[in-house]
């Protein structure tokens, strides 16, 4: 039971540095993209909540840039594509630890008191 608790732990872990620091990565880089992908890139810094909801298509609209400048500002961001940049960004806007959304259970109890915890 401790090794799959273990494991769990690293795995949540890992899931977290592996998808954030989106954000961050945009705005280190800004100075340094294309006029076209520093739009994109503005917009993306300035309505994050939005954008991971919208497809490559409506952002490009939205950014006025075309959909071929959105995958290479994520891969210029080494990034494998559009689809990892929101996982990125989704990860840098959970505000909520991992370690807070999940707890033990203890099994000493009845059901009952179980389903109250």
């Amino acid at each position: 039971m401790q090794g799959i608790r273990q494991r769990a732990t690293w795995l949540r872990a890992m899931n977290k540095v592996m998808y954030s620091g989106g954000l961050i990565i945009l705005r280190e880089a800004l100075e340094q993209l294309r006029p076209s992908e520093r739009i994109a890139a503005e917009y993306i810094l300035a309505n994050p909540e939005k954008v991971i909801h919208l497809s490559i298509q409506k952002l490009a609209l939205y950014c006025g840039v075309s959909e071929a400048t959105i995958i290479r500002l994520a891969r210029n961001l080494k990034m494998k594509g559009f689809k990892e940049m929101k996982f990125r960004i989704m990860g840098d806007l959970t505000n909520k630890p991992m370690d807070e959304q999940y707890y033990d259970i203890k099994m000493d109890g009845d059901t009952q008191s179980m389903i109250q915890a």
